[in-house]
């Protein structure tokens, strides 16, 4: 079974493993493509994330968010013949957030990682695509500070049917941002969902808003109030999801909102 296999290996502690222990660790679990379970050649791999996930033919057929991009909302553009600007969305009816980016379209092979992780509870995708999220916070908040990091919360109800947020799990695997131009706090305990709520897939823009409509609410406003706050998301549709986030947030006096997901839909 591959996830069988995947998950063998990511118990097994590789922090701290010298480069012929890695080697046998590869030997004893070799490792599937996530995507369409081919075999990976761990040795010819290139040390990033998406190389440890994804054979080369499922690599070459992910679709990365380069540019150019809405400069609210982050939805891709078509053409590059401009850079960044905003969307008619946007400019019509701007969002609660100032800006939100994603890492990539959410389509396979991303999309297959995604559910993996999310519906499959296969955990070792988690680390490679928290890797993947953490490149795109790096890229666009390294000049744009942040105070608090805060993963969009579960119901309790589906947190008890899944047995994990599948957004903590990726953001367990960022490194510690206490210090430099990156610093800021973890604080997933802030945000709660109070009301639970039908699932978004498969529903229009008026019944996802509608769904959402008070979800949910800040149980520490003092601690959001005046600062700046980047929410963390796995897919980001229409964006009625982290709207309500920020709606709350700001509510609750947040100074500023931004938006990180890992896949965004077209």
């Amino acid at each position: 079974m591959i996830g069988g296999v995947a998950q063998t290996r990511d118990r097994a502690p590789a922090s701290g493993l010298s480069r012929w222990g890695r080697a046998l660790l590869d030997a004893l679990f070799p490792l599937r493509c996530g995507a369409c379970g081919q075999w990976l050649d761990v040795a010819a791999a290139a040390p990033d994330p998406l190389s440890r996930l994804l054979c080369p033919g499922c690599l070459a057929s992910l679709r990365l968010i380069e540019g150019p991009v809405c400069s609210r909302c982050g939805q891709p553009f078509a053409s590059d013949a401009v850079g960044d600007h905003l969307c008619g969305a946007c400019l019509d009816h701007p969002p609660a957030y100032e800006m939100a980016r994603s890492a990539g379209i959410y389509g396979p092979p991303l999309k297959t990682l995604i559910h993996r992780l999310k519906y499959r509870g296969q955990l070792w995708v988690a680390g490679p695509l928290g890797e993947i999220l953490f490149s795109v916070f790096r890229r666009y908040w390294h000049h744009r500070p942040v105070d608090l990091v805060i993963p969009v919360p579960l119901h309790r109800r589906r947190l008890r049917e899944r047995g994990f947020n599948q957004v903590q799990s990726m953001l367990r695997h960022w490194p510690r941002l206490g210090r430099g131009p990156q610093a800021a706090e973890m604080a997933p305990g802030i945000l709660v969902r109070v009301r639970h709520t039908a699932y978004q897939a498969g529903l229009e823009r008026k019944e996802r808003r509608r769904n959402m409509r008070g979800a949910f609410r800040v149980v520490r406003p003092e601690a959001v109030k005046g600062r700046s706050v980047l929410v963390v998301d796995d897919v980001m549709t229409t964006g009625t999801t982290v709207t309500a986030c920020a709606e709350a947030l700001a509510r609750s006096g947040a100074r500023r909102v931004d938006v990180l997901t890992l896949a965004r839909a077209l």
